[in-house]
C-alpha cells in the first residue's frame, strides 16, 4: 500500500505570515510604548523619528487590521482543512436484531 501524502492547506501560508507580521508589529508597538515612557521621564526629550513615530501614529490601527486578517485566515484554514473521515461505503453497523427476524404470515 502506498502512503498518501498530505497536501498543504492553501491558507496555512497566509496564516503563518499573518502571525509573524502581527508578532513583529506587537513587539514594535511595545518597544514604542517603553521608549515613550522613558522619554517622558527625561524632561525635554524629543521623540525619535522612524519606526517609533510610525508606530505611535498608526500602530493601533495596523495591529487591529492584522488581527482581523489573522482571524479570517485562521477560520479559512480551519474550514478548508481536509480531515480523514474513516468512513467506508455502506453502514458501519448491522441493523438491530428485531429487524432481522422473519415476520409471521397472516394466514392461520
Amino acid at each position: 500500500m502506498v502512503p498518501r501524502t498530505r497536501r498543504t492547506n492553501v491558507w496555512s501560508v497566509p496564516l503563518v505570515l499573518a502571525a509573524i507580521v502581527f508578532t513583529l508589529t506587537a513587539s514594535a508597538y511595545a518597544v514604542m510604548a517603553v521608549k515613550r515612557l522613558d522619554a517622558a521621564a527625561v524632561a525635554g526629550a524629543e521623540p525619535s523619528p522612524g519606526l517609533i513615530e510610525f508606530m505611535d501614529r498608526y500602530g493601533a490601527a495596523l495591529m487591529g487590521a492584522e488581527l482581523v486578517f489573522l482571524a479570517v485566515a485562521a477560520v479559512a484554514a480551519i474550514g478548508t482543512e481536509r480531515r480523514p473521515t474513516g468512513r467506508r461505503d455502506g453502514p458501519t453497523h448491522a441493523p438491530p436484531e428485531e429487524d432481522q427476524l422473519p415476520r409471521e404470515s397472516g394466514v392461520h
